[in-house]
């Protein structure tokens, strides 16, 4: 007898085991099925929204007036110029006034001085160049006379001198070099004018 209460035994716990498991499976089954339900009926729905509004939109009239504006614009862009240009001074010295317009992107006419340097130096330096100039023209008129003297005692004497030593006894190198130095001057002064 003490066999079949043994097997008994096993039997029933093999009951309970399948009892345990299906009640297992269906509380899990049953788990899922609510975990569905619950995702389809709380689902976010998407709602359309009219492409025009209903109402309309409030907006302030003025009366027209006519004359002469000028737009501002706002953007965004690189700005090029249509034309370069590089200024250049034809001599250096100190600025001493700058034109309004001349900054970057200002308007300025045409034949308007945009810089203007100070002249000082300019003045002194054609001061200067106009005393070498009559220091040559009396250089020159000193010269003219001596090769006056010169020709007058050569006359007196009444010698003959070939032509490159009458040339030299004329002074003529002198006076040469007298005109070319005068020609000079007379070209600082004109380039001292044009620098002024």
């Amino acid at each position: 007898m003490a066999e079949s209460k043994g097997g008994q035994k096993s039997d029933g716990r093999a009951w309970v085991r399948a009892i345990v498991s299906v009640v297992v499976c269906v509380v899990l089954l049953g788990a899922a099925g609510g975990a569905v339900y619950v995702i389809q009926t709380t689902e976010p729905e998407a709602e359309s929204e009219a492409a025009t509004r209903k109402t309309a939109a409030l907006v302030e009239t003025i009366q027209a007036e006519s004359g002469t504006y000028r737009p501002r614009l706002r953007a965004l862009g690189v700005v090029e110029p249509a034309r370069d240009i590089v200024l250049s001074p034809r001599v250096s010295g100190q600025i001493v006034s700058v034109e309004d317009g001349f900054v970057p992107g200002g308007l300025v006419e045409a034949g308007q001085a945009l810089l203007a340097i100070d002249p000082v130096d300019f003045e002194r330096m054609l001061t200067m160049r106009i005393s070498e100039m009559e220091q040559a023209q009396a250089t020159l008129a000193i010269e003219e006379g001596r090769q006056a003297a010169a020709r007058l005692e050569f006359e007196l004497l009444g010698e003959d001198v070939d032509p490159a030593n009458r040339d030299l006894v004329l002074r003529v190198p002198q006076i040469k070099t007298a005109r070319a130095q005068l020609r000079a001057a007379e070209a600082a002064v004109e380039q001292a004018r044009l620098d002024l």
